[in-house]
């Protein structure tokens, strides 16, 4: 009984998946809509990942050109209040930029207003800007979209896989059927032949995007390098929030 079942079971999955390879790929004019999706996808995500990247460094350069405004150490200090005011109401909208702004505002938790001495007041903070300001913590990384391109490449495989066994299964029909060895080899290499066509193009897709992906990164690690925020930081025992120091600068030099 349990063979019985057992063997249905294993009948009827086979016919399913020789029945999809048949619908998705039998179709002479299939494969190539299949490409041209795969084709479409790599257009759309590369789209949305140029997006992404571009939100998040102009949020970054945005708080970075905020802090270059101030003249020096103690002009920073002075306008502090309005500073921090003015970056909540400006940054606190959903994305990149609510993201740099939550980073700050737990920076700010660890300065210290410095009016003991009898010189202008300075601002101290006694842990680094990087330990809340860096590429892991804002998430501002590739994420998902570094499976891309080997997901093109599998779906590809799969695609061309699905339209093997759809041939072969015509391939065993047609021979079943009578018709000659000669005339069923043709038709099996001619139907074959087109399933190439999705392979080749997931990895196609897959080159395009790892070269989109990889010429992203390094213009985001070039630009953050270059036009980062860089608030220079001496060492934390006596560390002051400004552009006078040039020990301990941070910036968001690393590439993502």
């Amino acid at each position: 009984m349990w063979q019985e079942i057992i063997d249905e079971f294993g009948l009827a999955l086979k016919d399913n998946i020789i029945a999809t390879a048949e619908f998705l790929t039998l179709s002479d004019s299939r494969p190539g809509l299949i490409a041209a999706l795969l084709a479409f996808a790599t257009i759309f995500f590369g789209a949305v990942y140029f997006i992404r990247t571009f939100r998040q460094l102009n949020a970054v350069s945005d708080l970075d050109r905020r802090v270059r405004s101030f003249d020096g150490i103690e002009s920073f200090a002075e306008g502090y209040a309005d500073f921090q005011h003015v970056l909540k109401k400006k940054f606190r909208r959903k994305g990149p930029r609510s993201i740099v702004w939550e980073a700050w505002d737990e920076f700010n938790e660890t300065l210290v207003l410095d009016d003991i001495d009898d010189g202008p007041a300075r601002l101290r903070n006694s842990i680094r800007p990087s330990s809340f300001l860096n590429v892991e913590d804002l998430g501002f990384g590739t994420g998902l979209f570094r499976i891309l391109p080997n997901t093109f490449v599998s779906l590809g495989l799969l695609l061309t896989f699905l339209g093997l066994v759809a041939a072969l299964h015509q391939f065993a029909t047609q021979m079943d059927a009578g018709n000659g060895m000669d005339e069923a080899m043709r038709n099996f290499m001619k139907i074959a032949s087109a399933k190439f066509v999705m392979s080749l193009v997931g990895l196609l897709c897959s080159i395009a995007f790892t070269v989109l992906l990889r010429a992203r990164q390094t213009v985001v690690g070039d630009h953050q390098h270059h036009h980062g925020v860089h608030i220079g930081l001496p060492l934390p025992s006596a560390a002051l929030i400004g552009r006078g120091s040039k020990r301990g600068s941070f910036s968001f030099a690393r590439k993502f």
